[in-house]
């Protein structure tokens, strides 16, 4: 269609030309200006248009002074916990862009923290909240549609090499004084459709079948250095042989439970003259007995636990280590008891009664030649594993696999992994502050994640923190998080202004003391004779 000539008559800028759009409206008829010229197939010069640069509305010209809405460059981005995320990440990515391709550690690390910011989040949300905050500036251009996420999760099922090159670079890390402890626990899987998922001795109780989990944590770096998938019906003193050869731990103390038995990695620790071990052994077991090591020779306090001791040292070079806890004696002898009282037959009894012998007892197998004191401390700080599982639980509630191909569940695991280490970097920054006093892990996450800022603010090359007003919309106690936390510069702490009416203070005035009793009301002196004690004498006047 031809333009008409009341449009091509409307002024409007010189080397220019109205094009009709297939729209209908204010629209219709768009200028576009004149860049230059070009020769065509036949030789002649022919004109090259540009961009747009205005419309044609109700016989006027209009210019666009504006970009459109979809061409905005700058903007709102989540900041807080995108930049706190970030902030103790840069070894482990690292560490992942030497054991892993740019583009998979990319995915790794980017998929990681986003399960950490935004616990039980669905994989086809992924790609909204990664676009929602600072992560697609920190790590730009990573695509996370939900088709790639789960393809991508049983691509680094397949990648066992990796997965150990990656948790070898952690190891490194980790000194030949360092204590190790290794531990698992239970997660739920109910999938028919893998191998991992299968029933245990506590399915009874749960209902379900589940996958277990080995880590490997690091005591004196206060955070997990590897992890490995396995089935459920697969005992601890089986799979503790695979995992410490599969992750080589071949330097460290090693601390296990009840549950891991020293035979099968003895071969191991004797090739290694880095690696030790503290494990403990049955209390029927006959060195028990046989070295009687129920005859307590040591005497301690610990953390107001009162413990009575033993240390023997054996022909094989390894020592025995007997502890029992006051406490925990008198209560597993009240169960006991109980039991013994509700059971009839003899033979149960006299079982039950030798299990009091023992009641309260640990003894431990160990190479190092320590004091009962420190093997009893070292047992005790294997509880830190026990918060990680915890955390692990309910600050990032990966209880659940939600995949269901075998490479897909390994995978999943390995970004948990990440998450629970970078978790556990996040609460030992926060533990270096007073912040715990005041605010809770989720509190201050929720906080920071609050926090919006320009995305065109920063250079990320040079600095990515913010400056004191740069959010001045933020309230003052998140602003306060931020300091603390190293996130924002500021020259003085900010004072947090309390909400309410302020307190009135009295006026406190120095009145002079004033004596005790009623005061006087007379002169003191007095000018006539004091009258005589008592009531005057009545005279009778017939008396006289």
């Amino acid at each position: 269609m031809t333009i008409p000539q009341h449009i091509k008559n409307v002024l409007r800028p010189k080397n220019t030309v109205i094009i009709e759009n297939k729209t209908i409206g204010n629209y219709k008829y768009a200028v576009r200006e004149r860049t230059g010229y070009k020769k065509d197939a036949k030789g002649k010069m022919q004109p090259v248009y540009g961009k747009v640069i205005g419309y044609i509305v109700d016989n006027n010209f209009q210019q666009i002074s504006k970009p459109h809405v979809q061409d905005e460059e700058k903007y709102y981005l989540s900041f807080g916990s995108a930049a706190f995320i970030y902030s103790v990440t840069k070894d482990i990515y690292e560490d992942l862009l030497k054991a892993f391709s740019a583009r998979d550690a990319e995915k790794i690390i980017t998929i990681s923290c986003i399960r950490v910011m935004h616990p039980y989040l669905s994989c086809y949300r992924y790609s909204t909240e990664y676009k929602k905050t600072f992560l697609s500036l920190f790590f730009p251009g990573v695509p996370l549609s939900k088709n790639t996420i789960l393809n991508f999760l049983q691509g680094l099922g397949k990648a066992r090499d990796h997965r150990v090159d990656f948790f070898l670079k952690r190891l490194e890390r980790v000194q030949k004084t360092h204590k190790i402890v290794i531990d698992g626990m239970l997660k739920q899987n109910t999938s028919i459709v893998n191998d991992l998922s299968a029933y245990s001795r506590k399915s009874r109780v749960k209902g379900c079948r589940d996958i277990s989990l080995l880590y490997a944590y690091d005591i004196d770096l206060k955070e997990p250095i590897a992890a490995t998938v396995y089935a459920d019906n697969t005992l601890d003193c089986k799979a503790f042989r695979s995992f410490v050869v599969e992750n080589q731990l071949y330097k460290g103390v090693i601390i296990a439970d009840k549950g891991f038995n020293i035979k099968e990695v003895e071969d191991i620790v004797s090739m290694h003259k880095d690696l030790h071990y503290i494990i403990p052994i049955r209390r029927n077991d006959r060195r028990v007995i046989d070295n009687n090591m129920l005859d307590f020779n040591i005497d301690f306090t610990q953390q107001k636990q009162r413990i009575n001791a033993k240390k023997i040292a054996l022909r094989t070079n390894r020592y025995l280590y007997s502890f029992k806890d006051f406490e925990t004696s008198i209560n597993e002898s009240r169960g006991l008891h109980d039991k013994i009282v509700m059971t009839e037959d003899e033979d149960t009894k006299q079982k039950l009664r030798n299990k009091k012998l023992t009641a309260g007892v640990i003894v431990f197998e160990s190479d190092l030649d320590l004091d009962a004191q420190d093997i009893y401390k070292m047992y005790q700080d294997r509880w830190a594993l026990e918060v990680v599982f915890d955390r692990f639980k309910n600050d990032l509630f990966l209880n659940r696999t939600n995949v269901q191909n075998d490479f897909s569940v390994i995978g999943s695991e390995f970004i948990n992994f990440i998450s629970t280490l970078i978790t556990c970097r996040l609460i030992k920054k926060i533990e270096a502050t007073d912040l715990f006093k005041k605010y809770t892990y989720k509190s201050i996450m929720s906080a920071l994640h609050c926090c919006w800022r320009f995305n065109t603010d920063i250079d990320l090359k040079e600095d990515i923190y913010l400056e004191y007003n740069d959010l001045s919309h933020v309230f003052e106690d998140t602003k306060e998080i931020m300091i603390k936390l190293g996130l924002m510069k500021d020259n003085g702490l900010v004072e947090i202004k309390k909400t309410g009416r302020p307190k009135i203070k009295p006026t406190i005035v120095d009145y002079p003391r004033r004596r005790r009793g009623r005061p006087r009301t007379r002169s003191i002196i007095v000018d006539h004779p004091k009258r005589k004690r008592g009531r005057p004498k009545k005279v009778d006047q017939f008396s006289k």
